[in-house]
């Protein structure tokens, strides 16, 4: 017969005990990182180009999927989406009008309500175009009209549409990769600039111009 000390059994016991505690120890904080990612901050990695040059192919992104829980998204900011055409994968964009809004887009300018909108984020030059001469979208409620910084290589609401407000994952906060590059992420809100009004814009009836001689195209 065998018999085993008690000295000889307190080491197993508090092994077992060590392992069933260090087990318990990681399935909590599992749990707390899953709940953090997902209700309040999750990590993208950006995939193209079509935000340039503000953000670039492979840059790692902190979103905040908490704020628009209690506000509204504004103009300006940089939200991560689900594709209105593809559910299944994820879009980074800047909201640049908001439910009830109006958007035109003619001659390479962007119009909200029939206003010139400037957009301090874009590359100097850059241009907004469409397949059409002149393009209209009357947002409805729960509705936001996106676009890429990166204007002449970005599919976005000039072609599919606007983004319900339910797929929206949430804003894009803090860049955390490259390391060069890292910090929290500045909103560049455009300006509407109401010295400059699109006459007509209602009715494509008439030809459309500009108010502002200094402004005719």
């Amino acid at each position: 017969m065998v018999v085993l000390s008690a000295k000889d059994e307190v080491p197993d016991d508090t092994a077992i005990k060590n392992w069933f505690g260090l087990v318990k120890s990681f399935d909590i904080v599992l749990i707390i990182g899953l709940f953090f990612r997902a209700l309040i901050i999750q990590p993208f990695v950006v995939d193209g180009v079509s935000m340039e040059p503000n953000f670039h192919n492979k840059e790692a992104l902190l979103v905040d999927k908490i704020t628009y829980r209690f506000r509204e998204p504004q103009k300006g900011e940089v939200i991560i989406f689900q594709a209105p055409e593809k559910p299944r994968e994820d879009y980074i964009k800047r909201i640049i009008a908001t439910p009830g809004e109006t958007v035109i887009v003619t001659r390479g300018k962007v119009f909200i309500n029939g206003y010139l909108l400037e957009e301090p984020y874009l590359s100097n030059g850059a241009q907004t175009q469409t397949s059409e001469s002149v393009f209209r979208k009357t947002l409805k409620p729960n509705e936001y009209f996106v676009m890429g910084d990166n204007r002449s290589n970005s599919s976005d609401s000039r072609e599919w549409g606007a983004v319900p407000k339910v797929n929206i994952v949430g804003r894009a906060v803090i860049a955390i990769y490259p390391f060069n590059q890292r910090g929290i992420i500045k909103v560049e809100p455009p300006i509407i600039d109401t010295n400059t009004l699109l006459k007509n814009y209602t009715s494509f009836l008439e030809p459309l111009f500009f108010k502002e001689k200094s402004l005719m195209l």
